[in-house]
């Protein structure tokens, strides 16, 4: 049976009015992704909006595990990160890199209802 060898969670706002630097400040948070709209092409405008996204390590295979440590990171400011998220759109990416067979996917309840208090998407991808 083939299995995931690497598989990671992320959590984005995108497509939203407030700097991601400021984001972050607000909910005392690091980002692991802070991008402001053209500043990696102003002529092309890349990204083509302000990106913040939290993501966890590639070190487990339990997309639930990995969902709780993004929880985790947003214990104590998950109503201004509701507020916020609401201002643009969200994702919860599931990135999974395989060996052979792709393997299925659960999405944890707690996840999908996230998902639905902030109107994000659930994006799976995989890839060899």
């Amino acid at each position: 049976m083939a299995t995931a060898s690497e598989l990671f969670v992320s959590l984005s706002i995108f497509e939203n009015p407030l700097d991601p630097r400021a984001i972050s400040q607000r909910l005392g948070i690091s980002a692991d992704v802070e991008k402001i709209k053209g500043e990696r092409n102003l002529e092309l405008v890349l990204p083509r909006s302000n990106l913040w996204t939290i993501q966890t390590d590639k070190n487990d295979d339990d997309v639930e595990l990995h969902w709780s440590k993004l929880m985790k990171r947003l214990a104590g400011c998950t109503d201004d990160f509701i507020s916020i998220a609401k201002l643009g759109d969200a994702k919860i990416t599931v990135v999974i890199y395989v060996d052979g067979r792709l393997p299925s996917v659960i999405i944890p309840v707690s996840m999908s209802k996230f998902a639905s208090d902030i109107g994000a998407v659930i994006d799976i991808d995989y890839y060899d």
